[in-house]
């Protein structure tokens, strides 16, 4: 018997191994770079959340009962799990050459047959079954009194730590912390009451978008969790480090409830109960899409467009401004188009019949036409707000020169238009926040923007 570890997999470990005897292939510690039963709790929490306190009474009797019933209920998908491309590499090449190829596994055979099954290139499985939890001397009797006295290699004994900086630059990806920039809009009450020199209110208002950031950062955590099938499907979410296999999803459990924790603790602490209060509404909200109302047809990118203006709701109450109803009607307006261009985006980039549904949505392709008219029509709308907004009485007292702000309309105008052209060219690739922070054109725009709102000041 010899022991080889997988660590890692190369060409030059081939020579090494014996083709006369039979490779134990460990699916946990070799081939597969997530915690499987970790991903089946998560596909059961998002499927049938009611049965995980069944699931926990059946871990007093064991684990390996407790893993029986739990891939019952959740079975990953084998196709979609991250695979080392290295170690299956090794195997292929084994396989071609004769080699008896079996795989163990701790989770449930059922979990081991589907990844057996998906490559077909294994002759036995050796797993937990129900009744026996397939590790440490359980695992080496099973192997013993498959093979008898028949020498073995084995790959997949410990796997090597992975580095700090390849953890750390994968967490900071999960944080998503482009989109951080939505926040920026607890900051806007502030800065259009004209009160951004108290330093007081814009030192409050700073520690309001952190909190804002830490919670929306758990939120995106959480949702990478319980999405994990259907961004592996995507071209570019199975680039997430949850989906990939960067992040164990055992991580990515600790890290959201902590993050929450944090923006809670600072809104309460440093800002006001009332905010902390809107704070947990929305991560209520957020979580509440993440969970199922992504997936409801309209009510979605309605969630969308409130959870923009609930930004601004939150940042007025955090410095005690009032905020207009003139800006609330806009950003709704503005902030619908921008939702209903991220759907669009999403399904232009699918390709398929027009019954094909968005994974995880309520969109089918036949809808694109239908997205791609409400889509600029209330885009446009917010622009008509904001024209009538520019003749009420607050813009005239609060703007030495409020005729200067009518400037925005035409910038606002191009900027929409482009960005719908855009996108019906599927020349964007990304969400419209992640674009606009992407494109040179519309950087120019919000930055003349700015300028003009500062020139209507003086």
């Amino acid at each position: 018997m010899r022991y080889e570890s997988p660590w890692p997999v190369a060409a030059a470990a081939a020579p090494q191994l014996s083709i006369a005897q039979p490779l134990c292939v460990d699916l946990e510690a070799s081939l597969v770079k997530t915690d499987l039963t970790a991903e089946a709790v998560l596909l059961a929490a998002k499927q049938r959340p009611w049965m995980l306190p069944l699931l926990l009474w059946r871990a007093i009797w064991g684990w390996a009962n407790f893993k029986r019933r739990l891939f019952q209920l959740a079975l990953p998908d084998a196709e979609l799990l991250p695979y080392r491309a290295e170690t299956l590499d090794l195997l292929r090449r084994e396989h071609a050459a004769g080699r008896s190829l079996i795989l163990v596994s701790s989770a449930d055979e059922r979990m081991a047959r589907s990844v057996a099954n998906h490559f077909g290139i294994f002759d036995h499985v050796l797993a937990s079954n129900g009744r026996v939890h397939c590790t440490g001397a359980a695992r080496r009797r099973a192997i013993h009194e498959y093979l008898g006295k028949r020498d073995f290699d084995y790959l997949g004994t410990t796997p090597a730590p992975r580095r700090g900086t390849s953890v750390l630059r994968a967490t900071a990806k999960a944080l998503r912390p482009h989109q951080w920039v939505k926040n920026l809009l607890v900051l806007l009450p502030l800065f259009l009451a004209h009160q951004v020199d108290q330093l007081a209110k814009a030192g409050t208002a700073l520690v309001a978008m952190a909190a804002f950031c830490c919670c929306a950062s758990a939120i995106y955590v959480l949702n990478d969790l319980l999405d994990l099938e259907n961004d592996r499907r995507h071209p570019t979410k199975r680039r997430r480090p949850f989906a990939a296999g960067e992040l164990s999803p055992r991580a990515g459990a600790l890290l959201s409830p902590a993050l929450c924790s944090l923006g809670l603790a600072a809104a309460a602490r440093f800002v006001s109960w009332e905010f902390c209060g809107l704070l947990a509404v929305y991560v209520c909200l957020t979580t509440a899409y993440s969970v199922f109302l992504k997936q409801k047809l309209a009510l979605d990118v309605l969630l969308l467009a409130g959870l923009y203006t609930y930004r601004m709701l939150a940042g007025a109450a955090a410095v005690d401004v009032e905020l207009s109803q003139w800006l609330l009607a806009f950003s709704m307006f503005f902030f619908f188009s921008l939702a209903l261009g991220k759907r669009y985006v999403e399904l232009s980039r699918r390709k398929g019949d027009s019954n094909e549904t968005l994974p995880g949505r309520g969109y089918r392709s036949e809808d694109l036409s239908l997205l791609e008219s409400l889509g600029p029509t209330s885009g446009y709308l917010a622009v008509l707000v904001l024209c009538l907004y520019l003749e009420s009485k607050p813009v005239q007292e609060l703007y030495a020169n409020p005729r200067l702000l009518w400037l925005a309309c035409p910038v606002l105008l191009y900027w929409l238009t482009r960005f719908w052209i855009l996108a019906k060219r599927r020349e964007i690739a990304d969400d419209p926040v992640v674009f606009a922070l992407k494109d040179k054109a519309s950087l120019a725009s919000i930055a003349l923007t700015a300028l003009i709102v500062l020139a209507a000041r003086i």
